[in-house]
Formats: C-alpha cells, sequence, structure tokens
C-alpha cells in the first residue's frame, strides 16, 4: 500500500501538486466564515443535573414521573448574612421577582420563568390574617418549617423561588434577573449566597465559558509553543497551529450544527481536536524532516512524509474513533454525546490534517533544521536502554503492571453532585455557606400513594406518622410534608387542608386516588452507595412505617426517589460502565492493529504496550483508595484509543525495519530514529496542553484532560520502553532466530556498521 502510494505521488507533476495545494488552501479560507458564524452563535448549556443521571431504570422512571406530576422543575435558594428569617426585604424581593417576570413575559410573549416564591414570612401570611397575627400560630409554624426556610438556629432565612418548566429550560435567563434584582436590593456590601439545582447549572455554565474563553486559548499557546521548541521553525509552528486550530473550530462546528449546546464535558471536545491535529501534523512534519535530511530533495520530502504518514494517521485516527464510540454503552446522556461529538472532532481532525499539511509542505517546502542533540541523545539512551537492559526494564515494568493488576479490585466509584466542583469554586463556597446555615439544602422525596377507598383525614395521619418517623431518624433531617398543615390547620376541614397541601405542591389529586410527596433534606453523605439515610428509609419503607393492620386496610406504596437517590444508585454500575466500554475498545482495536501489522503475534505484543498505562493507572488510584467519577470512567476507552496511536506509528516504523535490515537491533533503530522523537513530541503536546484544564473548577473536566494526559505520559512508557524491550527480549524469537550483534554500542553515533545494504521496501 506505502509503495503503491508512493508511486501516485512520485507521478503527480508539481504544478498539478501546487495547484491542488492551493486548491486545499482556498476550501480553508472559504470555512472560515462558517467558524466565525458558529462561534458567534454559539450557545453555552444551561441544561440541569439529568444528563449526568443514568438512562432507562425504573429509578429514572420514578424520578421523571415525580418532576411531572409534581411539577418540581427546579428551584433558586436565596439568603445573605445578616437576613433575618422574616426579614422585610424577603416580601420586596418577592414582588420586584413576579413584577419583573410578569413584564418579561408580557413583552416577549413567552411563558413566565417563575412558578412560586416563598419565605417564613410569606408562608405564614399565606393562612391569612387570623392565623398569621396569631403569636402561637406564627412560633408554632416558624418550628414546623425550621431547616427548611430557616437556618436550624432559626435566626437566618431564606427565599424559595420554584421554577416553571420554561423557567428550567431557561435557567441562565431567570438566573440572571434574580440576580439583578437581589443585587439591587439587598445591602450592598453584602454578598447574596445561593443555592439548589438552578444555582448548580448556572456555575456549571461558567465553568464551560471559562473553558472556552480562558483554558482553551491557553492549552493552545501551550501546544504551540511546544511545537515550536521542537521544530525550531516559527513557521512550520504556526502552519501547525493553524491546522490544529482549524480542526478545533470545525469541531466546534459540528456541534453547534449537530443540534447541540457547548456543556461541560463538549467544551473539552476542541481543545482534544486541537491537540490530536497537532500530534498528526508534528508526526507528518517529522517524516518530511528525515527524508529531507537523508536526501537533501525538497520534492521527494514531502511525497515521502505522505507516502510514510498517510497509514499511521488513518490508522491512529481510527482507533481514536474506537475509543470515542465505545463510550456509547454508557447508559448516561453526557458520556454519549461526548462520544459523538468527539468521534466527529477526530475524523474532521485526521481530514484536516492530511490535506492541510500536505499543501503546507508542497507550498512552503521548509528547510531541514539540524537535529537537536537533546534529540539525539533520546534515541540513543532509548536504544541502550531497551537493548542492553532489556532485563531489569522488562522485569520492573511488568512488576508494576502486575502490582498495579491488583489494585484494580479496589476501584470505586464516587458521582456525588458537590464532588463536581473544586473546594475554592464559587459552587462550593455558598454551598458550605448553606449548609453552616440551613443545613443541607438537597436531599430526597418520599413519595406516597394510597390505594382503594381511605378518607383523606386517614391518609394526612398516615402521612403524618412516617414523617414523624423519618425526623425520629436524625436530628438533622428536615421534613416539609402535608402533615404541617394538618396540623396548623387542625380546627380547618380536611377539605381546607387539602387544598392547602396541594397549593404548596405536596400533593396531586389523579386517576381518582390521592398522591403526597416528603420533601427530606439531608446530609449528602461522602459514600452515597453507603448511605445510613437510604439504608434508613429502606427499612422505614419496608415496614412501611405502618402497623399491619393499616397496611392491610389502606396499602399504600411507598418510594424514596430524587437526584441524591438516582447518583447513589448508579455508583456500583459506574466501574462497570468503565469496564464494558474498556473491553468494546480493546476487543475492536486489537485485531485492527494485527491487520495493519499483518502480524497477529505483533498485535498481540502490542496490546501488552496499550494495556500497561491504563492497568498501571487505574490499578495505583485503587490502591490509593481513588474513586473514580464519570469523566475518569470516560479514559478508559478514549485514553486506550489515543495512546494506541503512538503504539501504531512506532510498530508500522518497526515492521518496515524487519523487512530492511537482517537484525532486530537495527529494526529498533530504525524505528526510533524515524518515529521516537515524534511520539515524545506529540505525547508532550497532548499532554501539557491537557493540564491546562487543571485550571478549571469543574472537576470532572478537569480530572478528564489532566488524568488523559498523565495516562499518555505512562503510554510513552509502554511505547518506547516497555514494547521495544520484551520485543527484543521475551518475544525476541517470534521475530528473528539469529542473536544479537555481540559488541554493538547502541550509544555510540557513528555510521552503522552491522546494518545490511539497504534495500527497497517491498
Amino acid at each position: 500500500m506505502s509503495s503503491k502510494n508512493s508511486v501516485i505521488f512520485s507521478n503527480l507533476p508539481e504544478n498539478k501538486a501546487r495547484l491542488i495545494a492551493w486548491v486545499i488552501v482556498g476550501i480553508s479560507f472559504y470555512l472560515l466564515p462558517l467558524v466565525f458564524f458558529t462561534l458567534k452563535d454559539l450557545r453555552v448549556s444551561s441544561g440541569s443535573v439529568s444528563p449526568w443521571l443514568p438512562e432507562g431504570t425504573e429509578e429514572r422512571q420514578i424520578f421523571n414521573d415525580f418532576a411531572n406530576r409534581f411539577k418540581n422543575h427546579d428551584s433558586i435558594h436565596v439568603s445573605w448574612e445578616g437576613a433575618d428569617k422574616e426579614d422585610p426585604l424577603f416580601r420586596t424581593l418577592t414582588e420586584k421577582i413576579i413584577k419583573a417576570d410578569r413584564m418579561r413575559a408580557f413583552q416577549t410573549g413567552e411563558s413566565p420563568l417563575v412558578g412560586s416564591i416563598v419565605s417564613l414570612g410569606t408562608f405564614i401570611e399565606s393562612f391569612g390574617e387570623t392565623y398569621s397575627s396569631d403569636p402561637a400560630f406564627r412560633k408554632e409554624a416558624t418550628a414546623a418549617m425550621t431547616g427548611y426556610l430557616t437556618s436550624r438556629e432559626g435566626a437566618t432565612g431564606v427565599l424559595i423561588i420554584e421554577c416553571t418548566k420554561f423557567g428550567a429550560n431557561n435557567r441562565v435567563i431567570i438566573f440572571d434577573m434574580v440576580d439583578r434584582i437581589v443585587r439591587e436590593t439587598i445591602p450592598p456590601q453584602v454578598e447574596p449566597r445561593y443555592a439548589g439545582p438552578c444555582f448548580l447549572s448556572i456555575c456549571a455554565n461558567e465553568e464551560t465559558r471559562k473553558v472556552l474563553k480562558v483554558i482553551t486559548p491557553i492549552s493552545s499557546l501551550i501546544s504551540l509553543l511546544i511545537a515550536w521548541f521542537f521544530l525550531r521553525s516559527p513557521l512550520l509552528a504556526i502552519a501547525a497551529f493553524s491546522v490544529s486550530g482549524l480542526a478545533a473550530a470545525l469541531s466546534i462546528a459540528a456541534i453547534h450544527f449537530g443540534g447541540s449546546t457547548m456543556g461541560n464535558m463538549l467544551s473539552m471536545v476542541p481543545s482534544l481536536a486541537q491537540l490530536l491535529a497537532m500530534s498528526n501534523v508534528i508526526h507528518l512534519v517529522n517524516y518530511y524532516m528525515e527524508s529531507l535530511h537523508k536526501h537533501g530533495d525538497k520534492n521527494r520530502a514531502w511525497r515521502d512524509a505522505i507516502s510514510n504518514g498517510w497509514l499511521p494517521t488513518v490508522a491512529a485516527s481510527l482507533t481514536t474513533v474506537i475509543g470515542f464510540t465505545a463510550l456509547l454503552t454508557s447508559n448516561i446522556e453526557v458520556v454519549r454525546k461526548f462520544s459523538v461529538f468527539g468521534t466527529c472532532a477526530v475524523l474532521i481532525s485526521m481530514v484536516i490534517v492530511l490535506t492541510s499539511t500536505t499543501a503546507i509542505l508542497i507550498l512552503l517546502k521548509p528547510n531541514a533544521k539540524p537535529r537537536l542533540q537533546l534529540q539525539k541523545t533520546f534515541v540513543n539512551w532509548l536504544l541502550h536502554l531497551t537493548t542492553r537492559r532489556k532485563w531489569p526494564v522488562t522485569t520492573a515494568l511488568l512488576s508494576l503492571f502486575l502490582f498495579s493488576g491488583f489494585g484494580l479490585n479496589r476501584l470505586h466509584s464516587d458521582i456525588r453532585m458537590g464532588s463536581f466542583f473544586a473546594e475554592e469554586s464559587r459552587y462550593q463556597i455558598n454551598k458550605q455557606w448553606f449548609e453552616s446555615k440551613m443545613g443541607s439544602v438537597m436531599g430526597s422525596e418520599l413519595l406516597m400513594t394510597f390505594h382503594g377507598a381511605v378518607d383523606l383525614e386517614t391518609q394526612f395521619q398516615i402521612i403524618g406518622k412516617t414523617a414523624d418517623k423519618v425526623r425520629a431518624l436524625n436530628p438533622e433531617y428536615s421534613v416539609f410534608s402535608p402533615s404541617i398543615f394538618y396540623h396548623l390547620l387542625r380546627n380547618e376541614s380536611v377539605d381546607e387542608v387539602w387544598k392547602k397541601a396541594e397549593k404548596s405542591g405536596l400533593g396531586i389529586y389523579e386517576d381518582g386516588r390521592y398522591q403526597w410527596r416528603i420533601a427530606v433534606r439531608h446530609p449528602l453523605e461522602p459514600d452515597p452507595s453507603e448511605s445510613v439515610f437510604q439504608a434508613q428509609i429502606h427499612q422505614l419503607i419496608a415496614e412501611t412505617a405502618l402497623d399491619s393492620e393499616i397496611r392491610e386496610r389502606h396499602q399504600p406504596d411507598i418510594y424514596l426517589t430524587g437526584v441524591f437517590q438516582l447518583f447513589s444508585n448508579s455508583q456500583d454500575g459506574l466501574v462497570n460502565q468503565l469496564l464494558r466500554s474498556f473491553l468494546c475498545a480493546f476487543l475492536v482495536i486489537t485485531p485492527i492493529i494485527m491487520i495493519l501489522m499483518r502480524s497477529i503475534s505483533l498485535g498481540l505484543i502490542a496490546m501488552i504496550g496499550n494495556l500497561f498505562p491504563l492497568v498501571v493507572f487505574f490499578g495505583i488510584l485503587g490502591w490509593i483508595d481513588f474513586r473514580i467519577d464519570i469523566a475518569t470512567m470516560m479514559i478508559a476507552a478514549v485514553a486506550f484509543g489515543i495512546a494506541v496511536d503512538d503504539t501504531v506509528h512506532f510498530l508500522t516504523w518497526l515492521s518496515r525495519g524487519l523487512r530492511k535490515y537482517e537484525y532486530l537491533e537495527n529494526a529498533v533503530r530504525y524505528a526510533f530514529e524515524n518515529c521516537a522523537v515524534a511520539i515524545l513530541q506529540t505525547t508532550l503536546i497532548i499532554s501539557l496542553g491537557m493540564m491546562a484544564f487543571f485550571l478549571s473548577d469543574f472537576e470532572p473536566s478537569m480530572r478528564f484532560a489532566v488524568f488523559s494526559g498523565v495516562v499518555l505520559v505512562v503510554a510513552l512508557v509502554g511505547d518506547l520502553i516497555l514494547l521495544p524491550a520484551i520485543i527484543q527480549g521475551i518475544f525476541r524469537k517470534g521475530f528473528q532466530k539469529k542473536k544479537p550483534i555481540p559488541d554493538y554500542d547502541f550509544r555510540d553515533d557513528q555510521p552503522r556498521r552491522y546494518e545490511k545494504k539497504e534495500a527497497p521496501v517491498s
């Protein structure tokens, strides 16, 4: 294939080659308006936490039914330092927010954003003048709402703004409106504090903008500087940067025209596209330089670069695509979207690299730069290490491989909402403030449905008994249930109590039966899979908090749901998804490597080098009891696909060396001289470029990027040290039966005395 391709390029006249190159450049410039339009019209996602939750499970169906029936779409909790439980500013804020929302709806013709607003003062006043003017009633109502509308010590108040479904779908608009009004109303020296699912989404959006506006440019700058250092040519570095930048911009266009918004994990796709494109450009440029050093002919150099590089580039891109597509096995929407658009980005990068890099080399015909002494030293050090020290190296690295493997059984997952953001982030600062005053503002929902003819009064009594049981479990649990109204309105008819509970969103009447919710706020525990709260509630459900007589007569169904429960129930499945996605990638990539190398043994040996970084990385995480999250889970398949890229380049040149030289050591040296430096350069470009995401406060993005960079550095050891060492040691008989050269000094940079004369590559 390579030879045939070389003939095709050799027969292509120079003038036609330049014409094609100019056409490619013209098409690239033609794409610029598309890029500018996309960037201008780019929408950052204001989605909820739901895309991070597993789909297709019974727990998810119960949660969706709850949210739709009780219209529990989203909420914003507002408070500030010094806000009294019945601060008059809460009433002022309520009036201003409702007025602003109505005015916006009138002017735009859109639906309202705000469903309801409640504070302790408005809650008490909603019972009417007779009750609200009674000091005993106010005291009783305040006690009932402690931990929900007031702090546990009863001093600090909170304003809870419930969003409509339209508001939940437009979180940025409603939060900006609320934040503007709050800052205009409260004392200027006081910083407002926010909590709730809506605020979590807003913070996630801010991080997405930070990634696009700050971190992605820093990542690109790092890759440019590294390319400049290694290529030693500002012109080539800028050209490589332009090619990779075009790939990144087109990946953004793919997300936009794919009908998606730029979410947190998707904001990493442009950087991945840019870094992967830059690494492939570096490989092709290195092939160009090697040919130019060897033959001194610029026309032959660009032809050799494309002839030698197109197959490894396509193969490397294909393995990366497989790594991304393996994530489609996940039942988490965020992961599947990242898989789809990551795949698009890799394919776009491949096409842009092969076309634009070819055009640049044809038109610029850059001069060869003298090799850095550091590069020569690096190649000779690798040869000495993997040839003269192959047995100690093999023993050490395989021992590390086996030791890490035993750590895989110790892996545990952690996908708590609190783990999404760094401790110093805006979200965590606000969350910690609320927790110090109110306790947790997020929790779970206990749903109750009665079958048969059960009168309302009996239902209220049973709900009250259940709520009391929950309160008795832990003094830190705050409970808001329909029984509060039954207790406060004990002198009213049960129908009046029902109306109040229904208006407060705690009950609905549907399909001829009453359905109730008991909202429970509880601390978010470090390990949801071992949640004390969940165990307690499940035991309560099993007992139904009722005696056997009442259960037989009234047959209530009780379910526990909420975002916390969905995260908790998906813990065990996360490690399984990691293994499943990796296994899919492994089973597909391994045969491809065998086909490309035209050798089953070489393909299997290659997998040892590719398994090495993942087993070492995840095994060490297991040994240090580091809990993996969704982003870390994605590394297994994606980083595996990327790591195989350099393996393909090394094995391609090794395979050519085996056909070219008599001795295995010379074949290894041939492979090192042609691709080791490029592999080092591309690993540093991708890894250090990824390290820019260390600046992100959004933990999933930061962990995926930084950990992927670490895995690729370990993969460098696997590709350039472990793989050559075991090929020349343990598996030597599979490649060559002759003994190694007895006195060859592989650190010597003198002409190779023991090489065969070069023959055409078949």
